[in-house]
């Protein structure tokens, strides 16, 4: 059971915004810098509320109520702008293979437009009309190398061609793939040939 000393000492503690603060008002970041750690404490639950108003935001902050005071906005709107941030974020490490799914990142976008993020919702409403389109793409076609056709330095063994469509490799070193002599090379390049300078 937390003491009022518990919440006093919260209360003092200046809270660190995580969000971008462009997404909140003056006001709300004023509420959040002030009281933030508190109110933090109070949603995780490792404050226990002393008042029946702490009891209501704990209700707000787990969606069984909408937000009513001042303090409850800013808690709400700060959850809304924390929840697209890491979903921005979330999504720009998606290329990079971070251990991030396409599935989470919608998700985290869900939660911000479950708190009422425009941006949010946006974002989901056209991934829900392109989604469709790239899941229904048509494979690429790539050319497969056998593992053993490749060496762990330049890729396919030295002199050695594989067919993409057979897996067949064969010597490249053959003058019927060279059919090209230096003038031809001279005349492409536009510079001399190496064979004739003395």
């Amino acid at each position: 059971m937390a003491t009022l000393d518990d919440h006093k000492i919260l209360l003092r503690k200046p809270f660190v915004l995580k969000c971008v603060p462009d997404a909140l008002s003056s006001e709300y970041i004023a509420i959040l810098e002030k009281y933030g750690y508190w109110l933090e404490a109070l949603a995780l639950g490792s404050l226990s509320p002393i008042t029946d108003k702490q009891r209501d935001f704990i209700a707000m902050h787990m969606g069984m109520r909408p937000p009513e005071t001042s303090y409850e906005h800013a808690w709400r709107n700060y959850q809304e702008a924390r929840f697209l941030l890491i979903a921005k974020e979330a999504e720009q490490k998606l290329p990079l293979g971070a251990g991030i799914t396409y599935g989470a990142v919608v998700e985290l976008y869900k939660a911000a437009a479950a708190l009422g993020n425009k941006e949010a919702i946006d974002w989901l409403l056209v991934e829900e009309q392109e989604r469709p389109q790239i899941l229904n793409a048509a494979p690429l076609d790539l050319p497969r190398i056998k593992l053993q056709e490749v060496n762990h330095i330049g890729g396919p063994r030295l002199g050695q061609w594989v067919s993409p469509a057979t897996q067949d490799s064969s010597s490249d070193w053959s003058d019927a793939k060279d059919d090209y002599d230096n003038a031809y090379w001279e005349d492409y390049l536009g510079g001399p040939d190496d064979s004739k300078i003395e």
